[in-house]
């Protein structure tokens, strides 16, 4: 159960804390381990600091950095992951800067072989696998740190337009890119194929830099996925159906190919918590075409503008995905709901911290992305509402559809992630010393209710 499994990395966390304590020479491969089994236990915080010790800079952050980025996304730490994304970012770019230097130099120190082996090194970088990765994740945590609102995220979209630009991975540039990560780093742990991590890196609520136990082609899919979110929110924002359509066929396309066909069981449980999650922002993007294509049709597209006898499909569609949407965020409600806390050997309800990231990503990706682009609905339709224009039977449709998803299933989410956020800090800190790693996680943004009140009124609004 789950007080075994976390009684188990306890006691491989203070056999690991006390070998390295009673070390004279820091084995690397010891604080490698006790890194992710920190991130197992959802304490990322203690995880980042094993990741200091191990000094990855320069050329390492291209190989080494892996070990951490994914789980700082995937917890919710937004500092440490976007500290570790600038990082990877800065020496490349300061490494673009440098090689033609570095090549004058050795040819006036008559070096030839420094030339070739200088070209190299920036191609190595150029097609880096990491550095995409780094890109991609930047612009989702500076999403994640922005204000919920049109305004404040069309204002970071535009300030990283330039690194916006380089995030989308098409078929030939995702051909190109090349690993550069150290994977023997943990794979040396594995003994007759049996590794010490079995059971200890959850699979789901992962970001495009999981690339441990993925298959090239996984990677890749995911880094699509990932990179292809900040574009769609680009044009919902901007309200251009021209640019959100290709964008979404291609996230449909990627979506099929990684996820489960049923996020959910017949009896209505979560069936794929990533397939739930992934298929809800799937159907938000879906209303958003459907909404712009209704209220701010592209003159410049004419297969875009709905026709009179076509509104009534896309209101139906748009009733029809919402409706769609809101079983999908009511399921993994109740399943977070039913996993955030376990019992203690008093009995007391205690915080899961094998659920941390699920929760996080509920937040971060699932409601945060519902309320930007519901905000952006509601834009529209007051737009629209202004004008004063004669509105059709489908456009009242939508309007009514939109507004009953915003008081009967976000204001609720909202309302219901403030209590349990609130309730798991307060598990948390009551703990006994097998969960303090759990009790360091919890970000303080989690503790703070007044920020969940904040939205919700937000929402009364």
């Amino acid at each position: 159960g789950v007080r075994q499994r976390v009684q188990r990395r306890g006691e491989a966390v203070g056999l690991l804390a006390t070998g390295l304590l009673c070390s004279t020479e820091s084995p690397f491969q010891l604080r490698v381990l006790l890194l992710l089994l920190y991130s197992s236990l959802g304490a990322i915080q203690p995880a980042c600091d094993v990741f200091d010790q191990l000094d990855v800079k320069h050329i390492l952050l291209d190989t080494l950095s892996y070990l951490l980025l994914d789980d700082a996304v995937r917890l919710g730490d937004t500092q440490a992951a976007g500290q570790l994304c600038d990082a990877i970012l800065q020496f490349c770019a300061d490494s673009e800067s440098q090689v033609p230097d570095w090549i004058v130099h050795s040819f006036d120190k008559f070096t030839y072989s420094k030339v070739a082996e200088m070209y190299r090194f920036r191609q190595r970088l150029r097609s880096s696998h990491q550095f995409a990765i780094a890109r991609t994740e930047a612009v989702h945590v500076h999403l994640q740190a922005a204000d919920s609102t049109p305004l404040e995220a069309e204002a970071m979209l535009r300030s990283h337009s330039s690194l916006l630009a380089l995030t989308l991975l098409d078929d030939d540039a995702a051909d190109k890119l090349r690993s550069n990560h150290a994977l023997g780093a943990v794979s040396r742990w594995d003994a007759d194929g049996c590794s010490v991590l079995a059971g200890f890196m959850p699979s789901s609520c992962r970001s495009s830099a999981h690339v441990i136990n993925r298959s090239r082609g996984e990677q890749l899919q995911w880094l699509k996925v990932r990179s292809l979110v900040p574009h769609m929110l680009h044009a919902v924002v901007n309200a251009s159906a021209a640019q959100l359509h290709p964008l979404l066929d291609s996230f449909a396309s990627v979506l099929d190919a990684v996820l489960p066909a049923q996020p959910l069981t017949e009896s209505g449980a979560l069936a794929s918590y990533d397939a739930a999650s992934w298929r809800a922002a799937r159907l938000l993007f879906d209303v958003s075409l459907a909404v712009l294509r209704l209220f701010a049709p592209d003159a410049s597209d004419a297969h875009l503008q709905p026709a009179a006898d076509a509104q009534p499909q896309l209101a139906d569609a748009v009733t029809s995905s919402l409706a769609s949407v809101s079983g999908l965020i009511s399921s993994i409600g109740a399943h977070l709901s039913e996993t955030f806390s376990v019992p203690t050997r008093d009995g007391v309800a205690a915080f899961n911290a094998a659920c941390l990231a699920e929760l996080h990503t509920f937040v971060a990706q699932t409601l945060s992305w519902a309320l930007l682009l519901d905000q952006c609905w509601a834009k529209l339709l007051g737009t629209a509402k202004k004008k004063k224009a004669a509105e059709s039977a489908a456009v009242e449709q939508v309007r009514a559809a939109v507004h009953g998803f915003t008081r009967d299933t976000l204001r609720p989410a909202f309302a219901a992630v403030a209590a349990l956020l609130e309730s798991a800090a307060a598990q948390a800190r009551r703990v006994d010393t097998l969960f303090d790693p759990a009790a360091a996680a919890l970000p303080s943004l989690f503790e703070d209710r007044s920020v969940w009140d904040s939205v919700v009124k937000r929402l009364d609004q």
